[in-house]
């Protein structure tokens, strides 16, 4: 039993990047692996998460083609980049940390989709110790575990994982992957940002305009992008305050 909580311990808390490896130590290959990682596992919690709540499973990705959730996978590979210097601080330091920067980054996100797109994907007005409906204490709590899981338990299992790719094959599949996820996000974006256009009355003059209003009509959005909710005019969260 002692010698394997010694190799508990040894690969949890005394694990290296092998820095000779495709993608050794804390590098863009690896933070592309962590956007991809996290935007799919970060998609899946949330359905889980839903069917819990609603009793049915829901769609709950964040963009119109793959099984991805962006704001996850940027989160997990912002933790990482940012905690990696102090990963091996106390669980305490890297929840406390992570829960700021999940929430600083959350409301980031909500702020920029209300005035990009004018719609909300989560309203925390009517929770406890919240923040303009962006942020709220319960949440932080949920960034904060996520971040101390990441750094501690999930990271040293991915990094061993994407350093065991060939240095040949490496670089084609992570590239490959991650241009999909790209334009899967760039799609994804202009198709909610013409629909907002179509909800003031902009008629659709160009032809990507014409291309995007065809083929990412208002159903196909809300098929995809089941939570979403259109601000209407004179409401914002920034008038909810605090609470």
């Amino acid at each position: 039993m002692r010698q394997i909580l010694h190799k508990i311990n040894e690969f949890l808390f005394e694990y290296e990047d092998c820095i000779g490896a495709f993608a050794g130590g804390m590098c863009a290959y690896k933070l592309m692996w962590l956007v991809l990682a996290g935007s799919v596992l970060g998609c899946v919690l949330e359905m889980c998460w839903y069917r819990q709540l609603r009793g049915k499973w829901m769609s709950r990705k964040g963009v119109i083609y793959g099984p991805l959730s962006p704001i996850y996978g940027v989160a997990a590979a912002g933790f990482a980049y940012l905690l990696y210097p102090v990963r091996r601080r106390n669980l305490l330091f890297l929840f406390v940390t992570g829960a700021v920067l999940g929430s600083c980054f959350e409301y980031a996100c909500g702020y920029l989709q209300e005035k990009v797109l004018g719609t909300k994907s989560w309203d925390y007005s009517k929770k406890k110790f919240q923040l303009h409906g962006r942020i709220c204490l319960e949440f932080a709590f949920y960034w904060g575990i996520a971040a101390a899981a990441l750094m501690r338990f999930l990271y040293p299992v991915l990094s061993r994982m994407v350093e065991a790719v060939s240095l040949r094959r490496g670089p084609i599949l992570v590239g490959g992957l991650f241009l999909f996820f790209l334009a899967d996000c760039a799609v994804s974006g202009a198709a909610c940002i013409r629909q907002r256009l179509r909800r003031e009355g902009r008629r659709a003059v160009w032809a990507v305009e014409r291309f995007l209003d065809k083929h990412y009509p208002d159903e196909r959005l809300a098929a995809a992008f089941t939570e979403i909710r259109v601000i209407h005019d004179g409401e914002c969260g920034c008038e909810t305050g605090l609470s």
